[in-house]
């Protein structure tokens, strides 16, 4: 296995996502550092179903990722295991990876491959986002472009700024004067 797992780093191809019904302010700072960040929210079925194999590619896994402690982990009998763990200090990520491979490739030629990665189409983007959320960060007319693109490509998601754009509050006073008592 020690021998054949750099080729097959060569030749698995991962593509990693957040699993959560909401935005992650961890992912934020991390991922969509930059002002002008999109957070694409979508499902595992819909990974599987809406991205398509081409001649580079003809198996597309999902897989949680199992967070592990390396000193002492062993991994089961299950070729991409070694592509489906992770650090145990990285368990607030809650990742999801689609691995995407051709099953023909023969990884004990040692061939080393000469592309930095595939490029996937989707089929059908409208039914593969179920909505858009503009990073906390982002200039105000970045998320009328978000919308604006969204238009042309006859593209019918919701598309929203991130909630943590919401005031925060300081101390019991700021609580206390927002309230609406009726």
């Amino acid at each position: 296995m020690e021998e054949i797992f750099p080729y097959c780093r060569e030749w698995i191809y991962v593509n990693c996502w957040h699993k959560s019904p909401h935005e992650c302010s961890a992912m934020w700072s991390l991922y969509g550092e930059g002002k002008n960040a999109v957070c694409i929210f979508t499902t595992e079925d819909k990974l599987e179903s809406q991205v398509q194999k081409n001649q580079d590619i003809d198996k597309l896994i999902v897989k949680p990722v199992t967070y592990i402690n390396h000193e002492n982990a062993q991994f089961d009998s299950d070729p991409l295991t070694p592509f489906t763990a992770k650090s145990l200090p990285f368990t607030f990520e809650k990742e999801v990876r689609l691995i995407a491979y051709h099953s023909q490739k023969n990884i004990e030629s040692k061939v080393k491959n000469d592309k930095p990665g595939v490029a996937l189409s989707i089929n059908s983007l409208s039914q593969f986002i179920d909505k858009l959320v503009v990073s906390p960060n982002s200039y105000s007319w970045f998320i009328d472009s978000v919308k604006k693109l969204c238009l042309e490509r006859d593209l019918n998601v919701e598309v929203r700024k991130s909630s943590l754009c919401k005031k925060r509050f300081t101390d019991i006073f700021d609580v206390l004067e927002n309230l609406n008592f009726t």
